[in-house]
């Protein structure tokens, strides 16, 4: 269970390729804006090349983001399976998992689907989490995940 709620827990945004993927689409904006402004006094089938490679570099840099956006949304579908899945050697599993409204000493405060506010006792805290989530097993054990 440690295992499974820290990796919950943990963020998966690929934040060097979003950033990689809009520097890559604004040189190839930068390189189409400069190229129909006439600032390059090239031959026209090189202008022709670099208008097509500005195109380019504009495609490439919104694939690369919009993969990167569709890897990080694979991988947290993947962490809610794996909540749901997860079983103990002694048959419980996991009733109720997400993030958590408020943290006190013994106690979380957590939303339910239908909006109420519910508040739980705390039975095992680890840490190793990017932001505070919990998981309530069938045999009514609270696992905490805390930064």
């Amino acid at each position: 269970m440690k295992e499974i709620l820290v990796d919950y827990g943990t963020r998966e945004i690929q934040w060097g390729w979003i950033i990689l993927s809009i520097v890559i689409l604004l040189a190839g904006i930068g390189l189409s804006i400069s190229i129909s402004k006439g600032a390059l006094k090239l031959q026209k089938n090189k202008l022709d090349a670099l208008r097509y490679a500005s195109w380019g570099l504009v495609l490439a840099g919104g694939i690369v983001g919009v993969l990167s956006l569709l890897n990080s949304e694979l991988n947290n579908n993947q962490k809610n399976s794996a909540m749901n899945n997860w079983k103990s050697e002694r048959g419980y599993y996991v009733e109720n998992y997400g993030k958590i409204a408020e943290l006190r000493n013994e106690t979380i405060r957590v939303e339910t689907i239908n909006g109420e506010m519910v508040e739980k006792d705390i039975d095992k805290v680890i840490s190793g989490c990017d932001f505070e989530v919990y998981a309530e097993l069938t045999n009514g054990d609270v696992w905490v995940c805390t930064p």
